[in-house]
């Protein structure tokens, strides 16, 4: 079977139709040269060349073999610019996965840098539950992990990326979506919504010690494990709901969105995780996009 560099010397000699200036073309000397044309055309048994001592031309064959030679070195160079590319993580497939609500601030700002500073990387996302991420990110189906608290962290390396205060959602019509500034005490017997602690477990978690610390108790109506199902909710008047400041995003019909007066101190978190052992070239730069850009110490 005929080589590459075979190719490429057929090539220029086809192309010149000169043994001298493709020899000099390829920066080699003609016999080296004039023994790759042959070992070539012994390979694949045709003659693709006709020569004199003063011409060379291509035979009918050598024409048609100019043509599918031209397209494999093509194909080959192509190949390797493409792995090169991938070696050195400018270009490859990053799989992220993500919570549903890190798409109302994070995910999106990772998706725009990313766009902008990895044009040639391919970025697939995946929508799971943190502990389904947690999972996938094991077995190596994701790269990149954006998950709340608690799970577990070994074997991972785990930023945190954003750290917001918790606000109130309101229908427009209710008392507290206009006026003074909302305190929470003013949530004592109101009707709230509530993260469900099976499905949601860290914003429940989070919510019940907000309204913990601020000796609050409202009569809770609902429970849902979705931030966008608890905000449709309060859209129709069910009731009230504390939820994270990037929730806004969401811009809901007949929904207000207001700060209290007193900041609560605990606040929603978002992590990344990946694993520590992760040899992606590509992710290496996504990564290092996250540590620059998005890290909270």
């Amino acid at each position: 079977m005929f080589e590459l560099n075979q190719l490429r010397c057929f090539l220029a000699v086809a192309e010149e139709l000169h043994f001298g200036r493709a020899a000099q073309r390829l920066n080699m000397t003609q016999p080296p040269l004039s023994r790759q044309i042959r070992i070539l055309e012994t390979a694949i048994d045709v003659k693709l060349l006709e020569r004199t001592s003063r011409s060379v031309r291509l035979t009918s064959a050598g024409r048609s073999f100019m043509k599918e030679a031209r397209q494999i070195i093509r194909l080959a160079d192509s190949a390797v610019r493409s792995a090169r590319l991938m070696s050195q993580g400018v270009s490859g497939t990053i799989t992220v996965g993500f919570t549903q609500g890190s798409s109302y601030r994070f995910l999106p700002q990772l998706a725009y840098l990313a766009r902008n500073d990895l044009p040639d990387v391919k970025i697939t996302l995946n929508e799971l539950p943190t502990a389904a991420q947690i999972e996938a990110l094991r077995y190596n189906r994701i790269d990149l992990a954006i998950v709340q608290a608690p799970f577990d962290r070994t074997g991972m390396d785990v930023c945190r990326v954003i750290r917001e205060p918790f606000i109130l959602a309101a229908h427009a019509d209710h008392p507290l979506a206009t006026g003074p500034t909302p305190r929470l005490r003013y949530l004592t017997d109101q009707d709230l919504i509530m993260y469900a602690a099976d499905s949601n477990p860290y914003l429940h978690g989070r919510v019940s010690e907000v309204l913990s610390r601020a000796e609050v108790a409202p009569r809770i109506v609902q429970y849902v494990g979705q931030t966008h199902t608890m905000v449709s909710l309060v859209g129709v008047g069910l009731g009230l709901a504390i939820v994270p400041y990037s929730t806004q995003k969401l811009r809901a019909q007949d929904v207000v969105f207001r700060n209290f007066e007193e900041e609560p101190e605990t606040q929603a978190e978002l992590h990344t995780a990946w694993l520590s052992d992760n040899d992606n070239p590509a992710f290496r730069h996504l990564r290092r996009l996250i540590l620059e850009r998005f890290a909270i110490l």
